[in-house]
């Protein structure tokens, strides 16, 4: 499974990255950015651990959602994003970074993972 090829390459903290390992976590939240703007259906998306780049896993993209706001977001999500995941998301992505980009949900399958 090493040589799997992927068609994007993201990091993840510690906490989350535990979480989608224990299939707890299914999706992912970003900004739509450049980089992302890329990821399409069926992408394999290689995960590396922020602190450890050997620990990693691979994921199958397996849908795609996109938002204006948080509040239409966290509207659609309303029991899927702790309090606290949410506070960290409007500190991270700022409205003009939203305006500019939107929110993008990635939903996936986990396929592998290396720890």
């Amino acid at each position: 499974m090493k040589n799997i090829k992927h068609n994007h390459l993201f990091h993840r903290d510690l906490d989350p990255f535990n979480r989608i390992i224990e299939k707890t976590k299914k999706f992912e939240i970003r900004l739509n950015d450049e980089k992302r703007q890329e990821v399409k259906i069926w992408d394999i998306v290689k995960w590396v651990l922020r602190d450890d780049e050997d620990k990693y896993f691979l994921s199958e993209i397996t849908g795609l959602s996109y938002f204006k706001n948080w509040e239409d977001l966290f509207y659609s999500f309303w029991n899927k994003i702790s309090d606290s995941d949410k506070e960290i998301l409007k500190k991270v992505y700022t409205w003009e970074k939203l305006e500019k980009y939107w929110i993008l949900i990635m939903y996936f399958k986990l396929i592998y993972f290396k720890i």
